[in-house]
């Protein structure tokens, strides 16, 4: 649980906060799948959970320094959340800052995949 919610708190950035407020239902982001930008990793609109269909809400990725300002990519990092929970969850909610704990804490279905950048392998929690 610790992991899991400290990947949360990274992952859980203003962006996916406004994409929660847009308030757009069913869909948070639109229908084609991400692209994320600095590792090109490409995250499904959707991901089968826990018996659920969630809907991707946002990504980030992680790098590593090795030699001054050179950095390797380690991984790119989604998250997936039950839409009209989540929707539900943040019916209340005013502006981007207040967003953040309502995904993370939240009692809606949410999952999390991370990909490793340089194999193409990936884990899902949720």
């Amino acid at each position: 649980p610790m992991f899991r919610t400290l990947l949360l708190s990274i992952l859980i950035s203003t962006t996916a906060a406004e994409l929660l407020l847009s308030r757009g239902v069913p869909s948070l982001r639109g229908g084609a799948d991400f692209k994320e930008e600095v590792t090109g990793i490409v995250f499904p609109q959707t991901l089968k959970a826990s018996g659920s269909t969630l809907q991707f809400l946002g990504a980030g990725e992680r790098k590593k320094a090795i030699l001054g300002p050179f950095a390797v990519n380690i991984y790119a990092i989604g998250l997936y959340v039950d839409p009209l929970g989540a929707k539900n969850a943040a019916a209340n909610v005013k502006d981007a800052n207040a967003a953040g704990p309502v995904l993370r804490d939240g009692s809606f279905s949410k999952a999390l995949r991370l990909v490793l950048a340089r194999s193409g392998i990936y884990f899902c929690a949720t």
